[in-house]
């Protein structure tokens, strides 16, 4: 569908677009080999695998993860910038958009890849959104809230705020754990031993085999979990480059089924009879440009949310493939689509609602996003082949710093299994409720507590800046992407 659709436009509209995906591809290889020391630190640290054989694993199973892991996060990404905002730009500045916030988490990636520091993809990509949206204002005079997903971004910020202290507490609560269960009774001492000091008593290189296992399983826990989750973040800046080059084509995805769309059509019939019937009156951009264009016989004057989901259900009556219409009323479904979705998680959050009816908008919220929170396999495959390609480069530099300059000590078996259990179950849980988060930060904080309760402590020099990374991170790419939009805009 991509090549079919591609030579309705002019070449530069194809320049721009290819240019864009390759620049999304070189940051997933540097994504993968910035990222991938936090998979297969503690495997070859502890002797458990080989670094050849532990990174090949990771890199298999961040491809799975990738594959496998499905696109709540990669829409959260998506829907930080309103696709209004790219659309209202000239094809050249769209790619603009794109370039700078790649380039600044690229440029921010290798400065910490290179100086040994644990920093954040996804901060960094956050931060070039909100950046670029800042910029966005800034440069039409119109409100932030036009310019970013305001409510999107407070969610995201809570969560990668408290992430680091929920990897920290739960590593904590991992090493107790291991120290008092049962099943691991005979290997009490081993589990406390670092792989030097147990290679010196025993004359073994590898750990005991429960040991052993329990360190590949996590890993490959973590590998997956990390594919899911920053996969995820590229497979979202994809359908972004998408939807703002070709909206017509990938704003609505065009190969749903006919059910699907008829599933559509009733969930956005059945809202708009809740709607009325609870007397949501609630005001929307996205609904006042509609009613601007289409409001003749289809507006109520007094609710132009009302209006838009009269006009859409009127386009859309007896459609049975996306295809059927014109590119115009393929966007204006597209923005009704999400404005329903929003409406209904403002109601989904009021503390009066029942059960039966957060049910009911749960399933008119499916499928309602189903129409628009999609990607080709082709994508998909993409993304999850370049993360793979880089998960197998560049892993030492970072490796170091999380194995050996965070803590006092060499980390021990247990430190070592509470860390990938810690980071499985954190990211895991992050994927599951749609939120990116930081497996860099995660990781290292995990470290960080298992440390901090040893015998030696950790290194507060290494600590303090990993902890500078961690809080530079956001602002530096705001400051960045925000900057350079900015002065090649005014200069172009």
């Amino acid at each position: 569908m991509l090549f079919s659709s591609i030579f309705i436009f002019d070449f530069h509209s194809f320049y721009f677009l290819i240019l864009s995906l390759i620049f999304v591809c070189v940051y997933e290889i540097v994504n993968g080999f910035h990222d991938i020391a936090n998979s297969v630190i503690t495997v070859i640290y502890t002797r458990s695998m080989s670094s050849n054989i532990a990174v090949i694993m990771a890199s298999v199973f961040n491809f799975f993860g990738v594959i496998l892991g499905g696109l709540s996060i990669a829409y959260t990404i998506v829907h930080l910038l309103p696709i209004e905002v790219l659309l209202n730009l000239s094809f050249f500045h769209r790619f603009l958009v794109i370039f700078f916030i790649l380039l600044v988490v690229m440029l921010l990636n290798l400065f910490s890849w290179y100086y040994r520091l644990p920093s954040s993809s996804s901060h960094a990509l956050i931060g070039s959104i909100i950046g670029i949206g800042f910029a966005n204002s800034i440069l039409f005079h119109c409100s932030l809230l036009n310019s970013i997903n305001v409510i999107h971004i407070k969610n995201i910020f809570i969560v990668l705020i408290c992430s680091p202290f929920f990897g920290f507490f739960i590593a904590l609560f991992f090493v107790f754990l291991l120290r008092s269960l049962k099943m691991i009774l005979k290997y009490n001492n081993i589990i406390n031993m670092d792989p030097v000091f147990y290679k010196n008593k025993f004359n073994k290189t590898r750990p005991p085999f429960l040991i052993q296992m329990t360190l590949i399983l996590s890993a490959i826990g973590l590998s997956y979990a990390h594919g899911s989750n920053d996969g995820q973040k590229s497979i979202g800046l994809i359908m972004l480059i998408l939807m703002s080059i070709l909206p017509g084509y990938f704003v609505l995805n065009l190969n749903s089924a006919p059910v699907e769309i008829i599933h559509t059509q009733k969930s956005i019939k059945y809202f708009k009879e809740y709607y009325q019937l609870n007397n949501l009156h609630a005001m929307n951009s996205y609904s006042v440009s509609i009613k601007k264009h289409f409001y003749s016989k289809y507006s109520y004057y007094d609710d132009p949310f009302l209006s838009s989901m009269n006009y859409v259900n009127h386009i859309m009556n007896n459609v049975s493939n996306y295809r059927q219409l014109g590119i115009t009323e393929r966007i204006y479904i597209h923005r009704l689509l999400l404005l329903i979705s929003n409406h209904i998680n403002k109601k989904l959050i009021l503390s009066n609602i029942n059960q039966g009816d957060k049910i009911f908008l749960k399933k008119l919220q499916f499928n309602i996003l189903k129409s628009t929170e999609y990607a080709p396999l082709w994508i998909i495959f993409m993304v999850a082949f370049f993360l793979s390609i880089g998960s197998i480069i560049g892993w030492r530099r970072i490796s170091v710093t999380i194995g050996k300059k965070i803590g006092q000590k060499n980390m021990t078996y247990g430190q070592a299994i509470s860390i990938q259990m810690t980071s499985s179950i954190s990211i895991g849980l992050a994927n599951y409720v749609g939120f990116p988060v930081s497996t860099t930060h995660i990781s290292s904080s995990a470290v960080m507590g298992v440390m901090l309760i040893s015998r030696g402590g950790i290194q507060l020099k290494t600590v303090k800046n990993i902890f500078l990374a961690w809080v530079l991170t956001i602002p530096i790419s705001i400051f960045l992407s925000g900057l350079l939009y900015w002065m090649l805009f005014k200069i172009l």
